[in-house]
């Protein structure tokens, strides 16, 4: 047999293999839909459902007015559920509910907080919470907003207020990790550029120097390859001036 055709062979079976590894993957795969049309989504019902009794509950306490939250207090105290000052009341219940279920106790509170800021109905909270996208979803809004459209409103917010703030000099910007620093600039219709603003936070700066490193990356080798071009034509003036005095003292 030749090489030629067992490197046929070998191929051949690689590609067989890879099939039979891709059919394999498939057939998990649709154990997995069946698991989260079936098992996943009776737990996410199960968990919805349980949230929004959560928040039912909440809303009845918060009906009832302080007293009872500080009668409330007094209880959940009694009973060895601690919690601050500042504590909220979403946070107290997610406790007694679930137990201690560390960070899990902290999402489930922002989901129920949430939920009051967007004034959704007690009866309506599951479906809610699925037209949302889910818990995780909703962790992350900022009043009923996705990051996204919070970030989205920030950059619109100061675009606008940043051609109405002074000019701010750079000799007054703060000194950062090795006195790195973003600036935000304003161009004017004229072409003038001015400073209206710094950020000293380690990790922005550290991220605006990655999106720009390759640039500055080919910015350096191209001005590096200009020095050694401007110094190799420099060598070849002094070597024809020397050959020229050399051809005259001749």
């Amino acid at each position: 047999m030749t090489k030629t055709t067992k490197s046929t062979i070998k191929s051949a079976t690689t590609v067989i293999t890879a099939q039979q590894h891709y059919d394999a993957m498939l057939i998990i795969a649709n154990k997995a839909a069946t698991w989260h049309s079936t098992s996943y989504k009776k737990a996410s019902d199960e968990l919805f459902a349980l949230l929004g009794e959560c928040y039912s509950t909440v809303a009845d306490i918060r009906k009832q007015g302080t007293a009872m939250v500080r009668e409330l207090n007094k209880v959940l105290t009694a009973n060895s559920i601690t919690f601050n000052d500042g504590t909220r009341l979403e946070t107290k219940v997610v406790r007694v509910v679930f137990g201690n279920i560390g960070k899990r106790a902290h999402i489930y509170a922002r989901v129920l907080v949430n939920a009051r800021e967007q004034s959704v109905q007690t009866t309506l909270f599951a479906q809610w919470l699925v037209k949302q996208g889910g818990i995780e979803a909703v962790r992350k809004q900022h009043k009923g907003l996705t990051p996204a459209e919070v970030k989205a409103q920030r950059v619109e917010t100061a675009e606008k207020s940043f051609p109405r703030v002074k000019a701010k000099l750079l000799s007054n910007a703060p000194k950062a990790d090795g006195s790195d620093y973003v600036l935000a600039l304003v161009e004017h219709t004229n072409g003038k550029q001015r400073i209206v603003s710094f950020c000293a936070n380690i990790s922005l700066v550290k991220q605006v120097l990655a999106s720009v490193a390759d640039y500055a990356e080919q910015q350096a080798a191209a001005e590096t390859r200009a020095d050694v071009e401007r110094e190799r034509r420099k060598l070849q003036q002094q070597l024809a001036q020397v050959s020229s005095l050399t051809d005259k003292a001749a």
